[in-house]
């Protein structure tokens, strides 16, 4: 009966998150999906008839970390710092809402709309710089790889949504962690040439090691595959565990 009650209190949470994200979907279109292309084709005109396979590789991998990057840890860090700080975390309670069927259910929000972010930018990059090929060959462990790195970035969202002490704190933090994020994987270009204090700071992040599991799995680097994925399961868990440790159901 208990875990009945929590699949329809997840579905329910589902529902509303799904509803409130109707309103945004301008908003939404235009950071996960035109933002990213647009600036990775900006960046491929700079190159035009000089584009390598390697180079076209990067750039996919770059415009999928990006695109995740801002839009889930926007998405779910203002979400949650939304609905703690102004008082619907308590009102969501009242009903009552298990904890764990609230985080099962803005997570899944979430989740889906990576699957979207991770299909579009995976297809239309690849096809835009002449790599489908090689990208369908692994496009089942991308997928995988970049669910996995997507959880990692909820945690990180969830940290900034219920750790903030004010609305305009949470937007400028998402916005500039997203941003920073994306620009300290090491996705658009490889890790060896990143400055050393640079390159251990980016060893914290999990898209980090989701893209050098990605940039190995399509040909383009030497990467120990095992020890990132451990490194990705680790980190992921720990901001999950971080970020949505912080809820709490009544604000003092």
């Amino acid at each position: 009966m208990k875990v009945k009650k929590i699949m329809v209190d997840t579905y329910i949470i589902l529902v509303i998150n799904f509803m409130s994200m109707r309103t945004a979907i301008i908003p939404y279109i235009v950071i996960a999906i035109i933002l990213p292309l647009g600036f990775t084709y900006l960046v491929s005109l700079a190159f035009k008839n000089m584009i390598t396979v390697e180079a076209a590789t990067n750039m996919l991998v770059g415009v999928v970390v990006l695109s995740l990057s801002l839009s889930i840890i926007n998405g779910i860090g203002q979400n949650l710092g939304q609905d703690r700080l102004l008082k619907r975390l308590e009102l969501i309670a009242s009903y009552p809402v298990s904890p764990g069927a609230y985080i099962l259910g803005v997570s899944t929000v979430f989740i889906v709309s990576s699957l979207i972010n991770i299909s579009v930018m995976v297809f239309s990059g690849g096809a835009a710089w002449n790599i489908l090929d090689r990208v369908l060959h692994v496009f089942p462990q991308l997928l995988a790889l970049s669910l996995t790195a997507s959880l990692g970035l909820i945690g990180i969202g969830a940290v900034i949504g219920t750790r903030s002490s004010n609305l305009p704190q949470t937007f400028a933090l998402t916005n500039i962690v997203s941003f920073t994020i994306a620009m300290l994987t090491p996705a658009y270009y490889p890790i060896e040439i990143m400055p050393s204090p640079i390159r251990l700071l980016s060893q914290f992040i999990p898209t980090t090691h989701a893209a050098l599991i990605a940039r190995s799995l399509l040909g383009v680097g030497q990467y120990d595959i095992e020890k990132h994925i451990v490194l990705l399961v680790l980190l992921t868990s720990i901001y999950l565990l971080i970020g949505f440790r912080g809820i709490k159901w009544y604000e003092e």
